[in-house]
């Protein structure tokens, strides 16, 4: 969002400022550890999912760059890497909307 109100999508709207908070992408990693060992975030949760979302093992890979930086060649449960797999989504997406065109 863009600074000061919530309601301009922006994805670089606070990564710059104090607060940076969405993806904080450069060269070797993505995402914002809100972990325990990062901003804290995940202590906000009950229990299991305070466990559960504070490590990269367990977090939901939906979730996974919400809760954790991780390195574009990590290893996500398909086999691929983090990268590849984003580029898969990408280009899975253009066929869709291609094939609703």
């Amino acid at each position: 969002m863009n600074p000061n109100h919530h309601y301009g999508p922006n994805p670089e709207g606070y990564e710059y400022s104090k607060w940076g908070t969405y993806h904080r992408a450069n060269y070797e990693a993505i995402g914002v550890d809100r972990s325990s060992k990062g901003t804290g975030f995940t202590l906000q949760y009950h229990s299991p999912w305070r466990e559960i979302f504070d490590s990269i093992e367990t977090c939901p890979e939906d979730l996974l760059l919400f809760f954790h930086r991780i390195r574009y060649d990590h290893k996500m449960k398909s086999g691929k890497t983090l990268i590849q797999s984003m580029y898969d989504l990408h280009f899975e997406g253009v066929e869709q909307i291609s094939k609703s065109s």
